[in-house]
């Protein structure tokens, strides 16, 4: 992996707090931990990554959809099609971040949602953002957008419209309005190259911030901190599994039970309490086969949440 970074307020401006703070309140505090050069706790780990990794829709959390499902609602009857889903690489304790990538017929006009969790609050929220993008024949790009982080001024290339109280439906109609009356023709982009055109944008997005010194490289006992915490969580994860895994498993095994000695009683019964029998061991066993179905499918996703420490950091 390349080399990981945290937030610093020390590269942004005091109108940069203005613009990323929702209210007054959180706007002095930012002020005053900036001019005290107070550092933020390190909350999440970004990379300078130069590849984002594909995912199927099905494996999102449904908190995530969730956030997202208006600004689908609004891709979908401005008639843009989603084409492929992937997950942010950010390093932070937690469910993972993911984004749905959208685009049109023509491959004009690029929409990124972005559901991303706030680590910063108790319990943690997830709120969706949306991007409206268009690349430009000279290479630069058009971007509209209602993120905060977006208020920033953007990378040299790219020329961006950003209204923070745009709904989804206001956003796509003032860029397709906006990229209607420029002169300089958009350039389509094949949807193969979506995935590596959304990485190449927030590469490029991420190398400006680091160059104002708003991200800024993690030490190693920072990094190591951070993974020794996503470690914990992901280890409590697993003991409330394995906990709910040995309740499930001994309600299969009274199910099977129950099935087998209802199905050795009928033997010794007449023939209406015999068949009153089979009937109640047949529906057990529907019960022990679906007890055994979602059983096997908890210990498959525990399984495939087993922390790692795959993030090991190259210079």
């Amino acid at each position: 992996m390349t080399e990981v970074y945290r937030l610093s307020l020390r590269g942004l401006t005091t109108q940069d707090l203005r613009a990323l703070s929702p209210n007054w309140v959180s706007f002095a505090l930012l002020w005053m931990v900036r001019t005290l050069r107070f550092e933020l706790t390190t909350l999440a780990g970004i990379p300078l990554f130069d590849h984002l990794d594909e995912v199927a829709y099905e494996s999102i959390p449904e908190a995530s959809r969730n956030a997202l499902r208006a600004m689908e609602t609004a891709c979908q009857a401005a008639g843009l099609m989603r084409r492929c889903c992937y997950r942010s690489p950010i390093i932070a304790p937690g469910p993972g971040d993911f984004g749905l990538i959208f685009s049109a017929s023509d491959g004009r006009i690029t929409v990124n949602l972005h559901a991303q969790w706030q680590r910063h609050t108790s319990p943690m929220t997830v709120v969706g953002t949306i991007v409206a993008s268009s690349r430009l024949g000279n290479g630069g790009w058009l971007i509209s957008s209602n993120t905060a982080w977006w208020s920033l001024d953007p990378p040299p290339n790219t020329e961006r419209r950003h209204d923070p109280n745009w709904s989804p439906e206001e956003l796509l109609a003032q860029h397709q309005r906006w990229l209607s009356e420029r002169n300089v023709e958009a350039t389509p982009i094949d949807r193969a190259q979506l995935l590596d055109e959304q990485a190449t944008r927030e590469r490029e997005f991420l190398q400006m911030m680091i160059d104002r010194g708003i991200l800024v490289p993690m030490t190693e006992q920072e990094l190591n901190r951070l993974l020794r915490q996503m470690n914990a969580e992901a280890s409590q994860s697993l003991h409330n599994d394995s906990s709910a895994l040995t309740r499930l498993k001994q309600v299969e095994s009274a199910s099977a039970l129950t099935m087998i000695i209802l199905v050795l009683l009928s033997g010794f019964m007449t023939t209406i309490p015999a068949a009153m029998m089979q009937r109640g061991a047949a529906l057990f066993m529907f019960v022990w086969l679906g007890l055994t179905i979602a059983r096997r499918m908890m210990t498959r996703s525990a399984r495939s949440r087993a922390p790692t420490n795959s993030h090991a950091r190259t210079r």
